[in-house]
């Protein structure tokens, strides 16, 4: 008699193959194993004191199944990838067979249900979030259990949206789909600002993957590489790692004594490498979705227009919780070879020598480009002379920068984002004259987010939670003039931050020429008790606590969206007076809507989160005083950057939370 324990579900990962366990009341039992009808493996098994036999061949398929870089197509099928394979198991005249598909790959947990993993994931473990530029080489891998298609939604600029579908796929193959935001600007006439893409069912039982997002954008980095490399699921998958890079080139030698008395060099073993670090990682997310690059067996690194492999010398990861990271590691390319491949160009050699006034020869120094870039400058000191005084001196890079802003007009003060030269450290502060912000900063209080005009008072009542007031005035950093009929636009290109006051019918215009996702504007404007400022443009308000009390200051906060608008919060200065209380032991936070609360720490505070009713987009502003010894802690899925918080007693912070479209929460320190 021979039974069946246990096999491999009829769809498989390689990775998630269990072990076939047969139950025999014979002595041997013989398994062969065929992949597409070909025997590849014939093997006798002996029974234990059960009469079980347990029969491993995980490893053994796994490395009959390869993933192949596609080709330059925009829809290419992985044939090597899945295989079918046929499992024979014989003992005495007691037979039992079974077959199963495979496909190479794997997922942690143990008892998933492969085929139901397949239809709605895409074969990647990347944040779902991937900012990208348009010329990087991107793609996305998916099996197709049953006939399906790819839908591609693109967004552009005034909140237009755009689905077409882009791809069948038949049942039973591996794609790895082109989706290089390049290639995929082509199925449109516009310029898309981002697009989602995911699989649908093409007739038969309904069913639809996660959506992946790709971000356009321009942002460049100095020592950036890119990195592609085979995933544990079997999809190709694009790293772009923007820490530093350097080359290191050990050379071994192997020598020998010739005649008792000649040594000379019999062999050359280069070992060409370099030491690369990851540039800090965006989330959690990406730092966790990086582990898949360390362990991944085929990795290539993008060179001259072409994937070099590379192997990992041993890499050591280790992370802080809670803490931006980066890692250090070192790589080498697969293949090293003494030889070199220094091609030189057909166009003419450059003339050394130029013939200058008077027949004057002059030789040509090297180019500037020739010597290596320098990263931190605030220490380069340059020769200089002045006009009538024999000798050289010196000037540094930061005297030079220190005159730069203190003569800088006030006019191009919001090109500089709210610095120049007289600006107290922390610029929320930039409209307040010297005298003015000393008061402030000397408040045993403290106080972190204020605005005044040129006349303040402070009401010391309560030494704890200093009220302070202003009158008259507009701030001596005021960038325009308050005569002017219409505010200037309000670009997204940079941050900026401006300071107004109301003197009759207004209007601040939202333009997009430039703008970039995630820029910011500050605005302050000072009430009349009249009029109130329009915003006109592509724009939504979300949060909306204006307050037209003659002499009021109110904070408008814009912020440039992917959906091709400025979000809006006109919010009331925080002037010390704490809405949720003093020592709470517990805050709930909620996203129904939008919320702006402070609270004085005494105690140990913890903030929970509450995401009944949340909907993407909505945000609290949350204001703590420290006491100097406790802060507050999440008790929720929550990464925060401490490193703006500042823990002295009276000193307010500001947190910043959001609901993502993730479910979870971001959390910024916005002290700076």
């Amino acid at each position: 008699m021979l039974s069946l324990i246990q096999q491999p579900q009829a769809l498989t990962f390689s990775g998630n193959i269990p072990d076939i366990i047969v139950e025999s009341t014979g002595l041997t039992v013989r398994m062969t194993l065929k992949m597409s009808s070909n025997t590849i493996l014939v093997e006798d098994y002996v029974s234990d004191n059960s009469g079980r036999v347990r029969i491993t061949l995980r490893d053994f398929i796994d490395e009959r199944l390869f993933f192949d870089i596609p080709t330059d197509v925009d829809l290419y099928e992985q044939l090597r990838s899945v295989r079918s394979f046929q499992v024979e198991l014989q003992s005495g005249t007691d037979e039992v067979d079974f077959s199963f598909v495979a496909i190479k790959g794997g997922v942690s947990e143990l008892n998933i249900n492969v085929p139901e993993f397949l239809k709605v994931n895409w074969l990647t473990w990347q944040p779902q979030t991937k900012p990208v530029r348009s010329d990087e080489l991107q793609w996305l891998s998916y099996f197709a259990v049953a006939d399906a298609k790819v839908k591609v939604k693109a967004y552009f600029q005034g909140g237009i949206t755009e689905t077409i579908d882009l791809h069948n796929l038949d049942a039973g193959r591996h794609y790895t789909i082109n989706v290089n935001f390049a290639a995929i600007r082509q199925e449109f006439i516009n310029q898309p600002l981002y697009f989602d893409i995911w699989v649908v069912n093409n007739g038969g039982d309904e069913f639809e993957s996660w959506h992946q997002r790709y971000m356009l954008t321009d942002e460049k980095y100095d020592h950036e590489d890119l990195f592609y490399f085979q995933n544990s699921l079997s999809g190709l998958d694009t790293i772009r790692l923007t820490g530093e890079k350097k080359s290191v080139n050990p050379v071994e030698v192997d020598w020998a004594l010739f005649f008792d008395e000649i040594e000379e060099d019999y062999q050359i073993n280069p070992k060409k490498a370099f030491e690369k670090n990851t540039g800090y990682f965006r989330s959690k997310e990406e730092m966790l979705w990086a582990q898949d690059f360390f362990q991944s067996l085929k990795k290539y690194i993008y060179e001259d227009g072409a994937f070099v492999k590379i192997r990992l010398q041993n890499p050591e990861i280790t992370t802080l919780e809670k803490e931006l990271v980066s890692f250090d590691f070192k790589f080498g390319y697969t293949r090293q070879t003494k030889y070199l491949a220094l091609f030189k160009k057909k166009s003419p050699l450059i003339d050394p020598i130029i013939i200058g006034p008077g027949d004057e020869e002059f030789i040509l120094p090297p180019k500037i480009s020739d010597f290596p870039q320098i990263t931190l400058p605030d220490d380069i000191l340059f020769p200089v002379q002045k006009p009538g005084t024999a000798g050289w001196f010196f000037l540094s890079f930061t005297q030079l920068m220190e005159f730069f802003y203190g003569n800088l007009p006030p006019v191009f003060h919001n090109a500089t984002q709210g610095k120049q030269g007289g600006d107290p450290e922390n610029d929320e502060y930039f409209h307040l004259s010297q005298e003015e912000y000393e008061k402030v900063k000397n408040l045993t209080g403290g106080i972190q987010d204020i605005i005044a005009g040129a006349n303040i008072s402070i009401d010391k009542t309560d030494p704890a939670n200093p009220v302070i007031s202003a009158t008259g005035g507009g701030g001596a950093a005021t960038p325009y003039l308050t005569d002017l009929p219409n505010w200037p636009d309000i670009p997204f290109d940079k941050n900026y931050r401006y300071v107004h006051e109301m003197s009759g019918a207004q209007a601040v215009n939202i333009v997009s020429p430039g703008a970039v996702v995630g820029n910011m504007t500050k605005l302050y404007v000072k009430a009349d008790g009249v009029n109130r400022l329009d915003v006109e443009g592509a724009h939504e308000i979300i949060l909306d606590t204006y307050s037209n009390s003659a002499g009021h200051w109110n904070r408008y906060f814009f912020e440039w969206t992917p959906e091709g608008k400025a979000i809006v919060q006109i919010t009331q200065l925080h002037q010390g007076t704490p809405n949720d209380g003093t020592g709470l032991t517990v805050l709930t936070v909620t996203f129904e809507t939008n919320h702006v609360r402070t609270h004085v720490i005494t105690n140990s505070t913890e903030i929970q989160i509450n995401s009944t009713n949340a909907e993407i987009g909505f945000r609290t502003l949350f204001y703590f005083q420290a006491d100097g010894i406790n802060k507050p802690f999440f008790g929720s899925d929550i990464v925060v950057n401490w490193d703006n918080y500042r823990n002295e007693a009276g000193v307010w912070n500001r947190f910043f939370l959001e609901w993502t479209p993730n479910n979870k929460v971001s959390c910024q320190i916005l002290n700076n």
